[in-house]
This record gives structure tokens, sequence and C-alpha cells, in this order.
């Protein structure tokens, strides 16, 4: 399997097109995660800073009807190095391969090294002008150099195929079916199969109306006793109305249901539903929308903390301006208050927000900023169970 990186790279090069491109990027980094909470009623902070120095190559081959390309990315930072080789290729748009070998090493021995493989391949035949197939799948493994705390050596195969009838401005109809295999060898208790089958239809008219609807049955087998066998059902649906070119009002509808083969204080059957309402306005470089929504999670009054309902709102913004920036932001403040809580729970009610930053900053042709910033507060009833996390990461990247 690791030799399937040697093979496409060959396959590259000796059947070498007219253009080729080659990028090289350097640059820094910086990740921060930071959590508030308390414990044994101290209040109590941990930080965990890391910086990064990248390296990325790449070379890119295209002729009128292929595409090829190959990837040599890795960083060093305070903690671990990292290094991956990318591969992949692109025969018309019939078929496509892809390619992923990398590795991380650690300085500390407390954590182990490991080799992780990625292939994945995909097949896309017209049956007509709006009808349409696709098969695919991938293998991926990973393997440590020795006993790990932080995981296992797997091995996971997923094939997937999907029939579906399309026709621009009118109707969307699919039909796709899944199967995944994750398999330890050291352990028959977390391996599993798992069974999908996916059906969905849009209906979206000249106007910009929308309407759509997706139905996903999954099926999980463990083939251990420690875990139960599971049936996980969930049926959505949006609908997206547009009263001009830059204004729209989407509902969304979504209602799960999963039941176990049996229950546990770890396993059990329970019943969710969401649904929510709001505006979206969209012009040029700009978008902003807000979406109020409840959410509705049940399960046995035996599982303490499982029951409860959510009221949020999902406030978003873009900014986008292809030659110098790209930011994305959205915050939710809500509140979740549970229902049927034990005398001796552990659960309180909170406020809580949710708050993720994406953006790009371009100081040159050559030159950018990417960045990613997160912040969760919850604001319990019970002082003790309040709880922040940050999540920050910088990079700086000069391209050659």
């Amino acid at each position: 399997m690791r030799n399937s990186s040697i093979i496409i790279f060959i396959t590259i090069f000796f059947s070498l097109p007219a253009r080729a491109e080659f990028t090289t990027k350097i640059g820094l980094g910086y990740d921060n995660i930071t959590q508030r909470y308390y414990l044994i009623e101290a209040d109590t902070t941990e930080i965990d800073n890391e910086l990064k120095l990248y390296l990325y190559n790449s070379l890119d081959i295209n002729d009128s009807n292929n595409v090829y390309g190959i990837e040599l990315n890795g960083y060093a930072g305070l903690e671990a190095a990292h290094l991956s080789l990318c591969s992949e290729a692109r025969f018309g748009k019939a078929v496509q391969l892809y390619e992923k070998l990398d590795g991380k090493a650690y300085y500390e021995k407390r954590n182990k090294d490991y080799v992780k493989n990625y292939l994945k391949g995909s097949w896309k035949h017209s049956l007509s002008d709006h009808w349409t197939t696709e098969f695919g799948g991938y293998l991926t493994s990973r393997f440590y150099t020795g006993a790990s705390p932080s995981g296992n050596d797997y091995h996971m195969l997923h094939f997937e195929g999907e029939l579906r009838n399309y026709i621009f401005f009118d109707r969307d109809i699919s039909l796709s079916v899944q199967r995944t295999d994750y398999i330890v060898p050291d352990s028959v208790d977390i391996s599993y199969s798992e069974t999908e089958t996916e059906f969905s239809v849009e209906k979206q008219t000249l106007s910009g109306h929308r309407l759509s609807g997706e139905d996903e049955l999954i099926y999980k087998d463990y083939k251990g006793a420690v875990n139960p066998s599971s049936w996980k059902n969930t049926v959505s649906i949006e609908a997206e109305y547009l009263a001009n070119f830059d204004i729209s009002f989407p509902v969304t509808f979504e209602y799960t249901v999963l039941k176990t083969e049996y229950e546990s204080f770890v396993w059990f059957d329970y019943t969710d539903i969401k649904g929510g309402a709001g505006v979206s306005y969209i012009t040029g470089k700009y978008s902003i929308g807000a979406v109020p929504t409840l959410e509705y999670h049940s399960a046995d009054t035996a599982y303490d903390g499982e029951n409860w309902t959510d009221a949020r709102c999902d406030i978003s913004g873009t900014i986008s301006s292809p030659q110098w920036l790209w930011l994305d932001a959205t915050v939710s403040p809500g509140y979740r208050f549970f229902r049927e809580l034990s005398e001796f729970s552990i659960y309180s009610d909170y406020f809580f927000t949710e708050l993720s930053v994406l953006g790009s900053i371009r100081f040159s042709k050559r030159c950018k900023l990417d960045a990613i910033f997160s912040y969760s507060p919850e604001w319990h009833k019970t002082t003790e169970d309040n709880f922040i996390s940050t999540y920050l990461s910088l990079k700086v990247l000069y391209e050659f």
C-alpha cells in the first residue's frame, strides 16, 4: 500500500504533459489552546502553546484532458515534526486517484510516533444528459511505533455508490449507498462496520426559491460484545424563499432517532428535534444572516443530563475581496436548560456563546496570513460548572 505513492509518481512523470507549475511556500505558525474551569473548587487555567515552521512544495502538471499533482509538505514544532507526501491524478472528468502518506514524530517518547496512509479513488459516468452514476472508495491505515495512549493501529475501508438525476435550476435527486469497515487489530470491541443509505431531493425555481429534503439511515454494527449495535435515522428539510436578489428567508427542520441494541449509561436511545427560521442578506463582497433555532433532545430519565432544550441564534457574516481579504465569522449565543434532573445531578442550566472566525489576509501577491479563532464560554447557574475554551491558530506563508 505504501508503494502506491511511488506508482502514481512514476505515472505522472512518464506521461509528462506540456504545462507544469512548481510552487514552494515557507511559513511560521502559532497555535494556542486555553481552557478555564473549576477543579476541586479551584479556578484552573490550562494553556497549550505551539510554534511551527512550515514548508510546502507542490508540482501541478496539466494537459488538455488530464491533471496530475504531487505535494511534499511538513512542519516542525516545539513538540513534534510532521511530514506528508500527496499525489493526485485526474483523467478527464471520469477518474480521480488520490494518495496521501504522512507521519508524525514526537520529541518526547510519552507520545508514540505514527505513519498514516490514505488512498482514494472514484469513477463518474454519465448515463444520459441528466442521469449520472459515481462509484468510489478509500482505504486508510494508521500504524504507531508502539503502544500509544492516544490511539490504536487501525484500517478503514470505505465504498460508496451514487445515482443522480440533475437538471440545472430545476431538480436534483440522488440515492447513495455507503459501506465502511473500521478494523482495529488489537481490539475487536471497538471494530465495527457501518452501512449508510441516503436519499435526497431538491427542487429549485427560476426565481431562486428552493426546497430540499434528505433521509439518512445508518446501521452501525460493533464486532465485540462491549458496545451495542445501533440504528440512526435523520430526516432533514430545508426551504429558502428568495425575496429578491439580495434577501432570502431560510427555514430548516431536522428530526433524528437513535435506537441501540441494548441501553447502558454510555449507549442509549434518544430523539432529537431541531428547527429554525431566519433571514439572509447577500450583496457583492458582503453577506450577513441570522437564524434563531430551537433544539429538543430527549432520552430516558435514567440518563441524567440527556433531556435538554437549546434556544440559540446563529448570526453569521462574510467579507470577501479576492485580491486581499476573506473573512467568515459566526456567533451563536444561546441558553440550555435541562429537564428532569436527578437530586444529585452534576448538570446545571447555562448560557453559552460559540464564536468562530476564519480569515485570510494577503499582504502582497506572495505573502498572506491565515487565521482561525474560536471562543466557547459557558456560564452556569452553578458557578463551579463554568467553562471557557479558546483556540487560536495563526499562519504566515510566503510563496516563492
